[in-house]
């Protein structure tokens, strides 16, 4: 599952010299869903508007085809997504898997997924998109001062997120000593709204 899980600890840094407003959202324990089935091992992966998805079922290869279905919960019709793709790599502790997702979707939706392998087996998988971020619940809001990086460290909860933005026309610049951590802006919080900073600076 590496490289899967969405990070509570999120690091923005920009090309130097670069100024450029931003908006970040971070959330704890974003939805991983995996299921283990008589199709294979299946996760999905949700974001706002779409969902990243991997399967290994038993039987699988680059000449098999994997196709995707999916459904709002509770509907009966079942939509068409792009099949599956098989990668045949193994990388650290992923092995060979087929890959795909679905996009244009509702944001805080629940849908059904059917995944489908040409030979035979079957797995359906349920998951939930992320809510619409203009409707999250702001508990309260800080002005981040204009000068140089700044970290945050303080966070909300699923009933109320802490809004981190701006002063007008105040810009964050990201120091250029090479021994620093040169992010512009570094977040380690969970429940966290980033929004209207302007970064000048910064590299990983």
């Amino acid at each position: 599952m590496k490289g899967r899980i969405n990070r509570t600890l999120l690091f923005v840094s920009l090309i130097s010299l670069l100024a450029i407003p931003l908006t970040i959202i971070t959330l704890q324990n974003r939805q991983v869903i995996k299921q283990q089935a008589s199709g294979g091992v299946a996760t999905a992966i949700p974001t706002y508007q779409s969902i990243g998805l991997y399967w290994s079922p038993t039987g699988g290869s680059a000449l098999t085809k994997a196709t995707v279905q999916y459904r709002k919960q509770g509907d009966t019709t079942w939509k068409e997504a792009q099949p599956l793709w098989y990668d045949s790599r193994s990388i650290d502790d992923n092995l060979p898997e087929y890959r795909g997702s679905i996009v244009t979707l509702q944001a805080g939706t629940t849908y059904e997924v059917k995944l489908t392998l040409a030979s035979g087996p079957t797995t359906t998988i349920t998951t939930t998109t992320w809510i619409d971020p203009e409707k999250l619940p702001v508990a309260r809001t800080v002005t981040v001062p204009a000068g140089g990086p700044y970290t945050i460290t303080e966070g909300g909860t699923a009933d109320g997120y802490v809004l981190y933005t701006a002063a007008p026309g105040s810009t964050i610049t990201a120091s250029t000593v090479k021994t620093d951590n040169q992010n512009g802006v570094a977040v380690d919080a969970s429940y966290v709204i980033v929004r209207g900073l302007t970064v000048k600076g910064g590299m990983n």
